[in-house]
Parts: structure tokens; C-alpha cells; sequence
């Protein structure tokens, strides 16, 4: 018999818990859409880089979806998106980001960052939070950029 260790138990619990306040707390968007269609990273210009952790395996991931893609295509002038696979630890630039995942949200997901020019956290949000969240929090920074 396998036990697992207290922080991976926490960690499992802390993703539940994530998913259950948001999916009870926004009964609006409890519902995942269908398709989502995110915009072109290519296409992006702006200085900052919004990194966004997930997994296909997690509901609140696939909630978040459909508000994420909105800020980001509402925001390509401001930052690039970067969309990591929290199960895809052999993906470009994993061990360069995970690190702000493991430190800021304790390795809850959906976990977003919006990360400066310098690459210093501006903002973050853990969970799938209301698409007016991440404008509001946002807006202090993305404003200072022409």
C-alpha cells in the first residue's frame, strides 16, 4: 500500500476546494462552453506576458477558459500569452515558470500571472475568477503601457 505525502494530499485538497468555491460561487460560468478559441500568441505585441497554468483534467481549468480567452484577445497590445500543461513537465520554458506557480497559488490551478517586462509578478489570480477580476487587478499595470 502507497501512502502519500501530507503536501500531496494538501495539494489535491486545495485544487477541490479551488474548483468547488468557484464553481459554487459563479453559478453563471460553472458551466465549461463548449469551444473556446484563444487568440494567436503570434499576434501579440505588448511587453508583459500573462503565463496561465492548467490541466485538461481539471474543471475549474476548463470554466476559466472562455474568460480567459476574452482577456486575452481584449489584451494582445498589452501582453503575450503563455499556456502551460501543469502534466507536460517536458514543455519549453516548464522549469523557467513553475516556480511561480509552486510559490504563489501553492500549486493550485487554474493559476494565472502577469509578469512585467522584468519578469516580476504584477498579478495573479488562483481559481477561475470573474473576467471583471482580472481587468480590475490588471489595470494598475497594463494602463502604464502606451
Amino acid at each position: 500500500m502507497r501512502v502519500f505525502p501530507a503536501r500531496a494530499l494538501a495539494l489535491l485538497a486545495l485544487c477541490l476546494l479551488t474548483w468547488l468555491v468557484t464553481a459554487c460561487s459563479n453559478p453563471s460560468t460553472s458551466q465549461p462552453a463548449e469551444e473556446v478559441h484563444f487568440p494567436d500568441p503570434d499576434s501579440a505585441t505588448g511587453p508583459y506576458l500573462l503565463v496561465h497554468f492548467t490541466a485538461d483534467w481539471c474543471p475549474a481549468c476548463q470554466t476559466f477558459k472562455p474568460t480567459l480567452a476574452r482577456f486575452e484577445a481584449e489584451n494582445l497590445d498589452k501582453f503575450r500569452p503563455l499556456h502551460i500543461d501543469v502534466d507536460k513537465r517536458e514543455a519549453p520554458d516548464f522549469e523557467k515558470y513553475i516556480p511561480f506557480l509552486q510559490e504563489g497559488s501553492e500549486g493550485a490551478i487554474p493559476y494565472t500571472v502577469l509578469l512585467d517586462e522584468k519578469g516580476t509578478k504584477v498579478a495573479d489570480w488562483t481559481g477561475a475568477v470573474p473576467y471583471e477580476k482580472l481587468v480590475e487587478d490588471s489595470r494598475p499595470q497594463l494602463d502604464k503601457i502606451p
